[in-house]
């Protein structure tokens, strides 16, 4: 490793003189066989907030139940960041921002959980519900680094509907022979 100092006299070229100790962001440079007044010198790197979030855990496509109950957790989405642990630069924040479920679901913030807001049993169509959802996570730097991922939720029909019959409008009666087989349709 080569390492450049500038002093009112030129610059020090100190490659292969100097011991250098990594201890993560930190960097300590000891001079050997050199005259100088201060014998470590010490190199903190600083972060910059120049990687964006990775989905780690999402699952693309969800299956839930019509009868669900509000407030269930249907999936926790992950995501994380390669900047220093434990600054805005790598703190993960969790949004909805778009698709045609954004009234039905929500995210916490903190948690990634997704969980239903709205009761999704549609009495008494018997049809799947799609619903594509856009799941943002971002870091809480400033200016803030996102990634974005769909996901549809596919809510189906529990069967917890009772069957309904109805006649025609006139009232007329269905006929049929005196004499039909079991399990034969009319």
């Amino acid at each position: 490793m080569s390492i450049q100092f500038g002093a009112a006299v030129g610059y020090w070229n100190l490659t292969n003189t100097a011991v250098f100790y990594k201890l993560k962001d930190l960097y300590i440079f000891q001079p050997i066989g050199i005259p100088v007044k201060f014998s470590t010198v010490i190199i903190v790197i600083e972060d910059e907030n120049d990687n964006s979030p990775n989905f780690t855990y999402i699952e693309k496509v969800i299956t839930i139940p019509d009868d669900i109950l509000i407030g269930s957790i249907i999936t926790t989405v992950v995501a994380t960041d390669m900047d220093k642990p434990n600054t805005n630069f790598s703190a993960i924040e969790y949004n909805i921002t778009g698709g045609n479920g954004t009234g039905y679901f929500d995210i916490g913030k903190e948690t990634g959980e997704v969980t239903t807001l709205e009761d999704l049993n549609r009495k008494p169509s018997n049809k799947s519900q799609i619903y594509d959802i856009i799941i943002q996570a971002q870091d809480k730097a400033f200016p803030f680094n996102s990634v974005h991922e769909s996901m549809i939720i596919i809510v189906d029909d529990a069967g917890n509907n009772p069957p309904v019959i109805t006649f025609p409008e006139d009232n007329s009666f269905l006929k049929m022979p005196e004499v039909c087989m079991i399990f034969s349709c009319i």
